[in-house]
């Protein structure tokens, strides 16, 4: 069999820009398509081009690295293969991915909706031609729920207020206004659950047109990141604006049954916004219980095999992550070990917690 594989990584965790790699997540996204929207990215031009000569350079380029690529390489190689030659390393990857029959990839690559289709669009992939196989299946739902929810805190509120000062922005006084917005709905109590109207409201009471909010904040965030070089509080509350007024679940710079109590208070299904009182600080999020939006796109390719030393009951995990019970064979297996040789033993003073690890 002629194997290609390709080992894909999100494109922050290639990126070899010295300035944009040191941002975090929401401030590197927004500065990354700004700069190959303005054609300034060396990088990008290397690996992708934006007209037919630097295209053609670009792949001839890409054609060196497939001449002694073989059967598969890790993305450590691909980033240092690709760094010899100032190219992108991600869009290397994504080029790769779609000259190759196996990609190995986190789960958001294909479980967040607007990422999946960034995949397929760029490596000409088909879902339903797909057979998707997933390790370690257990992690998935919480994975999916926590990169569907977003929280926004009363520090990122006064961060935001030095980041618009330093830019001589209009004074809002964000983190004094969220906290008494929060005092008022809590009432000395530590948590509430919130309406979407309830931070709507408080949104309508700034000084900016609530529909231009998160466009208001989010260019503050690029200018702040563009002369500071340092990630931006403006540009994390533009984010949260965006998942907050959302109906939909999922919005990125790339790119199981709720209580049904919880879901009449906040009036989603699957949703809770949620208000808490944490130290000397509110703390306003907006959680996903419901992974099914993302991973029930497991129904709609050729075939998927979900596995784990940890996936029982078989149901309720078929159920949260929206599998199609119709569709779903499910097998579990005993282990091959004889339970008589199993050694327990209990030592005081370690701990597995993944902070106390050591490399």
């Amino acid at each position: 069999m002629k194997i290609k594989a390709v080992d894909l990584i999100g494109r922050r965790h290639a990126c070899i820009d010295p300035i944009l790699s040191d941002l975090d997540q929401d401030g590197f996204y927004q500065s990354c398509e700004k700069k190959r929207k303005n054609e300034t990215c060396e990088f990008y031009l290397n690996a992708r081009g934006a007209n037919k000569v630097q295209e053609a350079r670009a792949n001839h380029l890409f054609k060196k690295l497939l001449s002694d690529y073989g059967a598969a390489k890790t993305h450590s190689d691909v980033v240092d293969l690709a760094s010899r030659y100032n190219a992108c390393p991600y869009e290397w990857m994504m080029k790769l991915a779609g000259a190759s029959n196996i990609i190995i990839a986190d789960y958001y690559h294909f479980m967040i909706p607007n990422i999946r289709d960034i995949l397929f669009l760029k490596t000409k992939k088909q879902l339903e031609r797909s057979i998707v196989i997933i390790d370690e299946a257990h992690n998935l739902g919480r994975r999916v729920r926590e990169h569907l929810s977003s929280t926004v805190s009363s520090f990122v509120f006064k961060r935001a207020d030095k980041e618009m000062k330093l830019l001589k922005a209009d004074k809002m006084n964000l983190e004094k206004r969220f906290d008494k917005w929060s005092k008022e709905r809590l009432d000395d109590g530590k948590e509430k659950l919130v309406s979407k109207l309830g931070f709507d409201n408080f949104l309508n009471d700034l000084d900016v047109p609530a529909h231009e909010m998160a466009h208001y904040f989010e260019e503050l965030g690029l200018e702040f990141v563009e002369q500071t070089n340092r990630k931006s509080a403006c540009l994390k509350l533009a984010k949260f604006i965006m998942s907050w007024k959302g109906d939909n679940h999922v919005r990125s710079n790339e790119h199981g049954a709720p209580c049904s109590r919880q879901s009449e208070q906040v009036g989603e299904n699957g949703v809770v916004r949620l208000l808490r009182k944490r130290a000397d600080a509110f703390v306003l999020s907006k959680r996903f219980l419901d992974p099914s939006p993302g991973t029930a796109v497991l129904n709609e390719c050729h075939s998927a095999v979900l596995m784990s030393g940890t996936l029982l009951p078989l149901e309720m995990h078929r159920d949260i992550l929206g599998l199609d019970e119709n569709l779903t064979i499910m097998k579990k297996y005993p282990s091959p070990f004889d339970e008589y040789n199993s050694a327990h033993i209990i030592v005081e003073g370690h701990s597995t917690k993944y902070s106390k690890r050591k490399i």
